[in-house]
């Protein structure tokens, strides 16, 4: 989905096949750590990246697949990178990792939520609450 792909004559479904092949990989190490009494927490980042991908919009971008850079170094002439999913052929702008990690968060609050009846500690609820009302520096 990155433009990236969209330079060389890469088989998609192959790439697509190592990501689900690490994310598997991820998967059985988490829950190795979770039988050992770790807990983890998922957040389906990959998943997400396709929701932007697939609905920009919806995300306040309206390009999600060129890069804001071309060549690496030089911005669009008269473009917005706010606008713009990808800062260079494989990396988001900084809105993109801020919508990503806007995401994560309210995953994270989603699942030490109370209404979840996930049984954390309080303080856990109460510390992402405090960060969730934070204000900006």
């Amino acid at each position: 989905m990155t433009p990236f792909m969209g330079l060389f004559p890469i088989d998609r479904e192959a790439v697509s096949a190592v990501c689900a092949s690490y994310n598997q990989a991820l998967e059985a190490a988490l829950q190795g750590l979770e039988t050992a009494g770790v807990p983890t927490i998922r957040i389906d980042g990959f998943g997400w990246f396709r929701n932007i991908v697939a609905s920009p919009a919806e995300f306040g971008f309206v390009n999600v697949t060129d890069e804001f850079l071309l060549n690496w170094s030089v911005p669009r002439a008269g473009a917005n990178p706010a606008e713009y999913f990808f800062w260079d052929f494989v990396h988001p702008t900084t809105r993109g990792h801020r919508v990503m990690a806007d995401i994560a968060r309210n995953g994270l609050i989603d699942y030490y939520s109370p209404r979840n009846g996930k049984n954390h500690p309080r303080a856990l609820v109460n510390s992402l609450n405090g960060l969730v009302k934070a204000k900006k520096p």
